[in-house]
């Protein structure tokens, strides 16, 4: 009755206008201050993340009003785990929202603040590691990011939390991906999924059955793949995200033109290059963009392949992305200007340029 009572007052404060949350909070006095709602503003956060970053920031950005009363004296240890966590994904919504600057700054903010008061919790260290975790792969810190996964891993072990450690290993393939070491993401992928109830994590679990079509197909084994995604159609279907279709699409090109199909794949990769730009993810588009020229490659369409990797180096390039993604789509430019492109040229640029960053496609 306390939870359900809690989560009325959760939906009562999201559905007023964000410039009046505050507010409300403040003149309420004790109906918002609870460590339930924070936490619940923290799941709401992590819910809406992935598609809606700025509603997720403004959501989170209320943890510290509703615990407000913690901090009239020095804050007791469940305070601080979720004041720690409440910035983790604070953080975390700005790198999602394409500001890594201002999310490496929270962080350095946060980590400092944990050296003189640490969380007691092990699944809010667990939390905080993977997301910054997140941060060092979008950075291209591998290293870093492995050593924060790693603790990360042990603290949701400690804590016993599965659906923790699934996430983790949802990153943790995606890094594995970054480094092109398709055969552990595959393993990755699947411990998630068994660590994952598809009814109550359909987001996540779609997560695990991208990955592990994606893992498939960069090991060879498109028929497989293609199997697998088709088995897995509806969770797309049913999604509620703006962006498993196109996801859904972008894969069946990838599937078809493992199996050498150049026509399927450029109908399918196409329509989700187009549906990824409709939604405004430029970058995911430009991604796509890279098998899209193998498929046209494929086509014999070297006019079309010559436009698009002209195309895609001033995209890159807004996005910050310099060294070898960038040497990749100047040599890519300058490949197709001289005809000396090869299925096999193709593929390795498209493996460093699509390096450079986590796509919306891999999870």
């Amino acid at each position: 009755m306390r939870r359900r009572a809690m989560e009325d007052r959760c939906e009562l404060l999201l559905r007023t206008p964000p410039d009046q949350r505050v507010r409300k909070i403040r003149r309420a006095r004790r109906r918002f201050r609870s460590f339930l709602l924070a936490e619940m503003l923290i799941e709401e956060c992590r819910r809406r993340v992935r598609n809606e970053p700025a509603v997720a920031l403004a959501v989170v950005d209320l943890v510290p009003h509703v615990l407000a009363w913690t901090r009239k004296r020095v804050a007791p240890p469940q305070a601080n785990d979720l004041l720690a966590r409440a910035s983790a994904h604070r953080a975390n919504a700005l790198r999602v929202a394409g500001d890594l600057p201002a999310a490496e700054r929270e962080f350095i903010a946060l980590r400092s603040r944990l050296a003189l008061h640490p969380v007691a919790d092990p699944s809010a260290e667990a939390d905080v590691a993977s997301l910054e975790a997140s941060l060092f792969i979008g950075q291209r810190r591998f290293e870093e990011a492995d050593a924060l996964l790693g603790r990360a891993t042990l603290a949701a072990h400690q804590a016993g939390a599965d659906e923790t450690l699934a996430r983790i290993y949802l990153q943790h393939a995606n890094l594995q991906e970054t480094c092109g070491r398709p055969a552990e993401v595959l393993e990755l992928f699947e411990a998630a999924g068994d660590l994952l109830d598809a009814a109550a994590e359909p987001i996540h679990f779609l997560c695990t059955v991208t990955g592990r079509v994606n893992a498939l197909c960069d090991l060879d084994r498109a028929e497989e793949a293609h199997r697998l995604l088709r088995r897995h159609a509806g969770y797309y279907e049913s999604s509620e995200g703006p962006f498993a279709g196109s996801i859904y699409r972008f894969l069946l090109g990838r599937c078809a033109l493992g199996r050498g199909d150049a026509a399927a794949a450029e109908e399918a990769l196409t329509a989700s290059r187009d549906a990824f730009l409709a939604l405004g993810r430029a970058y995911d588009a430009a991604l796509i963009a890279l098998y899209l020229t193998e498929a046209l490659f494929l086509a014999g369409k070297m006019a079309e392949v010559r436009s698009l990797a002209a195309q895609l180096i001033p995209v890159f390039r807004s996005r910050g992305i310099q060294g070898g993604a960038l040497a990749a789509l100047r040599q890519l430019a300058r490949a197709t200007s001289r005809e000396a492109v090869t299925a096999g040229v193709l593929a390795e640029i498209r493996r460093l340029a699509s390096g450079a960053g986590a796509s919306t496609s891999s999870h």
